[in-house]
């Protein structure tokens, strides 16, 4: 009787052992499978983040769209100059609250995504659904910008949507070419060669809002940059 209490208690020990090294051996494997959190979180930092407005300097605010990969200075003091920014779907708004407390009605940019094999031409006239029979899309190799503001990096380029036909006289527009037309106010497609897989229509209007506390020629929408 007391050898096959023996041999039970032998077979049970070796049962734990080996129990005990398939889940030492199911842990490291499993360890081994699990990534770096750190490393994740490092990686992923942007993408958790919708949006960043911080201070650069004084009144000198930086608003960045991680979603949507842009970037841009404003000057907001919260008294004389009340400049707000709103991001909403694939459009930033900036306005002034205290003339416009309604920022659909303020300047804006509006971000597309762009395959890497279409042209910006055509990804404009798919964009827009320009009647291209009656209108053009040109693109202008070095953007710059507006006002009298400095020309954004080399690697920039603006288009603009227009009637070809000759019909039609300022401010009157064709209605074939779309609403992106520009006629008494600012607007264009901005793209940076070095990151063609988006582009932007900036929308400026007829007044500059400023983006840059020590130089008034700078108005904020010659600061954007693609991220």
């Amino acid at each position: 009787m007391k050898k096959f209490i023996f041999v039970a208690a032998v077979l049970l020990t070796a049962a734990g052992c080996s129990n005990a090294t398939v889940q030492q051996s199911n842990n490291q494997t499993a360890s081994n499978t699990q990534p770096d959190i750190s490393q994740v979180q490092n990686i992923n930092t942007d993408a958790n983040r919708a949006s960043e407005d911080v201070v650069v300097r004084g009144t000198l605010h930086r608003y960045t769209s991680y979603k949507l990969g842009v970037t841009f200075t404003y000057v907001n003091d919260g008294q004389q100059v009340n400049t707000k920014v709103k991001e909403i779907g694939d459009t930033i708004y900036v306005y002034y609250a205290d003339l416009n407390a309604d920022p659909l009605k303020g300047q804006s940019i509006q971000v597309y995504k762009k395959d890497l094999n279409t042209s910006l031409e055509t990804a404009i006239a798919n964009q827009t659904k320009a009647d291209l029979s009656q209108c053009e899309v040109k693109v202008v190799d070095q953007a710059t910008g507006d006002f009298s503001g400095p020309a954004f990096p080399s690697t920039y380029v603006q288009a603009f949507v227009s009637d070809k036909t000759g019909k039609y006289s300022f401010p009157e527009l064709n209605p074939s070419c779309s609403h992106y037309q520009a006629s008494n106010s600012v607007a264009y497609f901005l793209m940076d060669k070095n990151k063609p897989d988006k582009y932007a229509y900036v929308s400026v209007g007829q007044y500059a809002i400023l983006g840059d506390d020590q130089n008034e020629s700078v108005d904020w929408a010659s600061t954007i940059r693609f991220r």
